[in-house]
């Protein structure tokens, strides 16, 4: 081939090959490589790999850590929840009972059924979540 003013035209071909690897080292022989080029960079390679590795575990347990401290905090509060619902019931209960007692029948009797409408009621909407967070794992 020769160009328009009659001078050779040199064609050229390049080809390059793609390589890839996953994990935190490269495969044995770009690891040679590597230290041929720059002495040393196998050390500073597994020292970060180390690092990240060490990291990771320290951040998995303080995120199992988090969790636990998270369900204790829940159950506490539940039991708290309970205590002063069953405490709220049984002051409804003694306030009906001292009232029907004393001659205030109607009062007695509203506080009473407003003692068992919130017991049933709370039983009844624990066991629709129970239900639904059942149907939802399934």
């Amino acid at each position: 081939m020769s160009s328009d003013e009659g001078e050779p035209v040199v064609q050229a071909r390049a080809e390059i090959a793609a390589a890839a690897y996953s994990g935190p080292l490269p495969p044995p022989e770009w690891f040679r490589q590597y230290e041929a080029v720059v002495p040393g960079i196998g050390d500073r390679m597994m020292t970060v790999v180390e690092s990240e590795v060490t990291d990771q575990h320290a951040e998995s347990d303080h995120r199992r850590d988090m969790e636990r401290a998270l369900v204790g905090v829940g159950i506490t509060l539940a039991k708290r929840g309970q205590i002063g619902a069953w405490l709220l019931g049984f002051g409804f209960l003694v306030a009906s009972v001292v009232l029907i007692l004393s001659g205030h029948s109607v009062l007695g009797g509203v506080f009473g059924l407003a003692d068992l409408v919130g017991i049933v009621a709370s039983f009844t909407v624990a066991l629709l979540r129970r239900r639904d967070e059942q149907h939802s794992h399934d």
